[in-house]
């Protein structure tokens, strides 16, 4: 059966979290091993013996968390020794924006291949995050038709955030056009853009991916024939909204009840509440997140496409209600961010 399955962005580090196993393991990192290993009996029962991950196994870039890393090779890639592993260099891989040292170095072994420089394996085009990831692109593309399959790990144009933020890149989906089927890691977010296709993270890694259905990408590598199939073992991002005092009481048990499975809770209270009335939500909901949107204005904070990219930045973080004082270094690195993923390709 010639099928590979397909995953991205897995993010490990040692995850400040409120649980860990006797060992120390947070749960957050066991979510994501777990999903991995999911992942694997699906490929194993199903006779296939290709995994890819494209890109950003690890989550600190310049950093590695040994304990994470050992964590993941003891449970996966020593336990999986009959599938093989195909790992993509991706952004978070990187030791600097402009070197191609990787952490994913750290996972070689028999049954794994790295890919931290663009290649052909078996008439696939891999191609991991660079400055120059169009250029790449067509210099192995462009003494060979038959190339119809792409995995790689960046921004497209027409991609969008978990945010529901685009990013201005200089990828398009037309430069990708010849190909059947494209496969991406880099935006946690499940999406397809015509052949193009986000496989997004396996479990909700921040509060900006509530409501995301995770998965994993089977693709038969004759037919093109791509399956995706669904991910939910793990705690999920919960946002309950609270629109009118009538609703409080029963809104509040709701979310204590999503605590106790701990997920993560946060209330976002739509209606204007007195100040003394903050102040009893908040004791109500012990330790849960509560998010007060009182004023009209913020109800009309739209990012609009119109904007520049540093516009719809600072409406972002009036909706997500940042400190004064953190929003121009956040804007700052924002704007760097960006600035970098513009230099990708023509």
């Amino acid at each position: 059966m010639n099928k590979i399955v397909l995953t991205a962005d897995l993010h490990l580090q040692m995850w400040n979290d409120t649980y860990v196993d006797d060992n120390g393991i947070p749960l957050r990192l066991a979510e994501i091993v777990n999903s991995v290993k999911e992942i694997c009996n699906y490929a194993k029962s199903n006779n296939i013996n290709k995994v890819g991950i494209l890109g950003d196994i690890n989550d600190l870039k310049d950093i590695a968390h040994t304990r994470a890393f050992v964590y993941f090779i003891k449970n996966v890639i020593e336990v999986y020794t009959d599938i093989h592993f195909y790992i993509l260099h991706g952004n978070h891989d990187s030791s600097s924006f402009i070197s191609r040292e990787s952490s994913i170095d750290l996972f070689s072994g028999t049954n794994v291949t790295i890919i931290s420089s663009p290649q052909v394996i078996n008439n696939i085009a891999w191609v991991p995050h660079s400055k120059s990831i169009l250029d790449d692109i067509n210099s192995l593309i462009k003494d060979s038709k038959d190339i119809k399959i792409l995995f790689s790990h960046f921004g497209l144009n027409e991609g969008t955030l978990s945010s529901g933020i685009s990013i201005k890149t200089n990828i398009s989906a037309k430069h990708l056009k010849n190909f059947k089927v494209v496969v991406l890691g880099h935006y946690h977010k499940p999406q397809s853009i015509n052949n193009v296709h986000y496989v997004g993270s396996p479990i909700q890694l921040r509060k900006d991916e509530a409501g995301e259905e995770k998965r994993f990408l089977v693709l038969d590598l004759d037919t093109y024939e791509l399956e995706s199939k669904p991910l939910n073992n793990f705690r999920k991002y919960k946002q309950i909204a609270i629109k009118s005092k009538d609703e409080l009481d029963d809104k509040i048990e709701e979310a204590l009840k999503l605590k106790e499975n701990r997920d993560y809770v946060s209330l976002s209270i739509e209606y204007k509440a007195e100040s003394t009335e903050i102040n009893n939500i908040r004791e109500s909901a012990e330790n849960i997140v509560v998010n007060f949107d009182t004023s009209p204005e913020t109800k009309m904070l739209d990012i609009k496409s119109s904007m520049t990219m540093k516009e719809q930045m600072i409406k972002y973080m009036e909706m997500k209600q940042i400190n004064e004082k953190d929003k121009d270094k956040f804007l700052a690195t924002g704007l760097e961010i960006i600035s970098n993923q513009n230099s990708l390709g023509d």
